[in-house]
């Protein structure tokens, strides 16, 4: 890349990373955010793991993972030589990914009550620090990025968590292999930004039903059987979507076997 090329991808980066720790590419209107793990490479894509807790009325929240990332592999081949760069527009619009993922029932709420339940030595001994490498944070309850409040706790470490935190080291690794099985086990990408919807059970009841009496069999299953995963059907509920099921032609992927 010339100098100008190598600016550019400065400023990009400048502008994404606070991005992503503000989950600025995730409508969170709906749901609070709990707990966010960011990854910082020097040379491949930062991708940030974001937790929001999905708001249910008379319920506990429904928690919700979600994978940000800059695609800055993509973006730097787009910047390799001044050539290049004159194919795609000005500014350079960054390619970021999102994805809503689904872990293991149980993980999520798992994860954020060990987080919220470490105790760490406040200014442990610094550890070495170098230009490449990859950096490391976690926040609880980041606020978003149009937000002047901070997080309520944001930590940081290169490569390797400092003495004295060995707890947030443990955590991290749990919280790797639950993030990472979501992701090996993803379906197709979210648009970007993603919208958090908010969970209106009741709502999607009435709504089936009515699908149902309408011969939209395969949406009125979609639903009942997403309901399903949260809470107990009736049983007029569970004989409607078994019944949906068979006039569909199939089992709804992720659906419930009630009834």
């Amino acid at each position: 890349m010339d100098r100008e090329q190598v600016g550019e991808f400065g400023r990009l980066w400048d502008d994404i990373v606070p991005k992503l720790r503000h989950h600025a590419f995730v409508d969170g209107l709906a749901a609070g955010h709990v707990f966010q793990y960011l990854v910082l490479p020097s040379f491949t894509p930062p991708v940030a793991w974001d937790v929001f807790g999905r708001r249910r009325r008379g319920h506990e929240d429904d928690l919700v993972l979600v994978r940000s990332s800059w695609r800055s592999d993509l973006d730097l081949e787009k910047l390799r030589s001044p050539v290049e760069r004159l194919a795609h527009p000005y500014p350079l619009v960054p390619t970021v990914e999102v994805h809503r993922l689904s872990a293991a029932p149980g993980e999520l709420e798992r994860l954020a009550g060990e987080l919220a339940a470490l105790r760490l030595v406040i200014g442990a001994p610094a550890g070495i620090f170098g230009v490449d490498g990859v950096n490391y944070e976690v926040a609880l309850h980041q606020s978003p990025h149009h937000s002047a409040m901070a997080a309520a706790c944001r930590l940081s470490w290169w490569e390797r968590t400092p003495a004295g935190w060995e707890e947030l080291a443990a955590w991290v690794r749990r919280a790797e292999a639950v993030f990472e099985s979501a992701w090996a086990a993803r379906g197709p990408a979210a648009p970007a930004p993603l919208r958090i919807q908010a969970i209106d059970d009741a709502a999607a009841r009435h709504e089936a039903r009515g699908l149902f009496h309408a011969g939209q069999y395969g949406r009125a299953a979609e639903l009942l059987a997403e309901v399903a995963t949260r809470e107990a059907l009736t049983p007029a509920e569970a004989r409607m979507l078994e019944l949906a099921l068979k006039r569909a032609g199939g089992p709804i992927e992720g659906g419930s076997d009630a009834g």
